[in-house]
């Protein structure tokens, strides 16, 4: 019996009401029907047809969502207690969890959603390509990701961590001699930089999974474990016999999203900020870890402000940035007048930490810090861009800041503030370069001059550095 289109046709009349401007040729050119089919029939876990034709580059990630009716999320499934398989074969985890919670805000249910297996090395080609609308699960903010994909504000921090039993030792210097359980290989560099940087050294002995590591430690068999943060810390909080006792190397955790797609990488900051915001993010954290998160290391944008789905672009509209400062050698500064962060030196020039910033940026990007050319500006960030490849005057991340430029990573934290540089909105390439300066003058300590400069009686910020 030949079988019935009916089903088929009514799925693609349905995508096709989400987004008025795309037509059924458009759905034709870049996703199979066997796809479509399989979106239907499949509610957790999806492969992607390879075969398909590429996503037309002037769709933005809001228009394929609205015309599947459904985000599409690479996740990580290896990854506890984001996101893992459990027994019954379902993904679950701190991560799904957001996911699912992103599509009820977007799409009104948190069913409108599908996960696509994928790996740390692969997320970031994937959503480059368009094969997911943005991928989750433990990835790292890391320099080579921000090749192919942007990333979400930092919403957990994971890394390399020490787990022993509850007061048995104070730091890494008493571990002296001690026998150090790990797991992946990984984790030994992370030793090695401990040992290095305390002038001690241990022993190692490794072990098949963390279950094992695990009752080394609490059995006294080993003197600790040393394996990824959020894993020890889920550990120790169900256990208290057992704590975390130091972490030796932090990594920021983010979103990766589509570069140059700044409204949609607006509606995911957005959306997670509030998530922080009205209390969603705590209550999943605990359900997760078992604890209750520190919300002071974490920097979500104030508003709050409504952003929804339908109201992002269906086309892309980009230019690109970066090479017209380079081949024009001059990057274009527009500054309020904020002090510390920009000011008035006694000869009449321009000072302050932000202005010593942006010196340091130009030198990196165009070789000299006089490559700027100045220009007051103190109106709506919105209507700046076609004069200015930057702005800089101690402007807050905020959510409405956000919606009118793109931010750089923090330069400024307090206990009440968080500050960055802005940026115009779809230059994922200007943005990676001066993100890539910043973290040229975090390695180098000329970050830590300049801020102390400016901030003499304030501890430098714990500012993310990008593996």
């Amino acid at each position: 019996m030949k079988k019935s289109t009916a089903p088929l046709a009514l799925l693609l009349v349905m995508l096709l009401t989400g987004c008025s401007t795309l037509s059924l040729k458009d759905v034709q050119r870049y996703v199979s029907f066997d796809s479509l089919r399989r979106v239907v029939t499949t509610p957790e876990a999806v492969a992607i047809d390879s075969t398909s034709t590429p996503v037309p580059p002037d769709y933005s990630t809001a228009a394929l969502i609205k015309l599947r009716s459904r985000v599409r999320i690479g996740i990580r499934f290896d990854a506890p207690p984001l996101a893992s398989v459990n027994g019954q074969g379902d993904l679950e985890g701190f991560d799904v969890d957001l996911g699912r919670e992103f599509a009820r805000r977007w799409l009104g249910s948190e069913k409108n959603v599908e996960f696509v297996q994928v790996t740390s090395k692969s997320a970031p080609g994937k959503v480059r390509s368009r094969e997911v609308d943005l991928a989750m699960g433990g990835l790292v903010h890391s320099k080579a990701a921000e090749v192919d994909a942007d990333f979400s504000l930092t919403y957990l921090y994971d890394g390399e961590a020490l787990l022993v039993r509850a007061g048995t030792f104070a730091d890494f210097a008493s571990l002296a001699g001690r026998n150090i359980a790990f797991i992946d290989d990984v984790s030994t560099f992370a030793l090695r930089d401990a040992q290095n940087a305390a002038g001690v050294t241990v022993t190692t002995q490794i072990a098949d999974s963390y279950s094992q590591a695990y009752s080394l430690v609490s059995s006294g068999n080993v003197d600790a474990m040393i394996g990824r943060w959020r894993r020890l810390r889920t550990r120790a909080a169900s256990d208290s016999q057992l704590a975390v006792m130091q972490v030796l190397r932090r990594e920021p955790i983010g979103i990766l999203t589509p570069p140059n797609d700044s409204e949609f990488a607006d509606l995911v900051n957005i959306t997670l900020s509030n998530m922080m915001l009205d209390g969603t993010y705590a209550q999943l954290y605990r359900k997760h870890f078992g604890a209750d998160p520190d919300m002071t290391e974490l920097a979500p944008l104030t508003g709050p402000i409504e952003l929804q789905l339908a109201q992002l672009l269906d086309v892309l509209q980009t230019d690109d940035r970066l090479a017209a400062v380079r081949t024009a050698g001059r990057l274009r500064v527009g500054y309020r007048i904020a002090a510390p962060f920009v000011q008035t030196a006694d000869d009449g020039s321009l000072a302050g930490y932000e202005v010593d910033l942006v010196r340091n940026i130009a030198r990196r990007i165009l070789g000299s810090p006089d490559a700027v050319d100045w220009g007051v500006f103190d109106g709506d960030p919105a209507t700046a861009w076609a004069n200015f490849d930057l702005i800089i005057g101690g402007y807050d991340r905020t959510q409405a800041i956000e919606r009118a430029a793109d931010l750089s990573l923090p330069t400024y934290i307090d206990a009440s503030r968080s500050v960055s540089l802005l940026v115009p909105p779809r230059q994922s390439p200007l943005r990676d370069a001066v993100n890539a300066a910043l973290q040229q003058m975090i390695a180098d300590n000329t970050f830590t001059a300049v801020h102390g400069r400016w901030f003499p009686d304030q501890v430098v910020m714990n500012v993310d550095v990008w593996p």
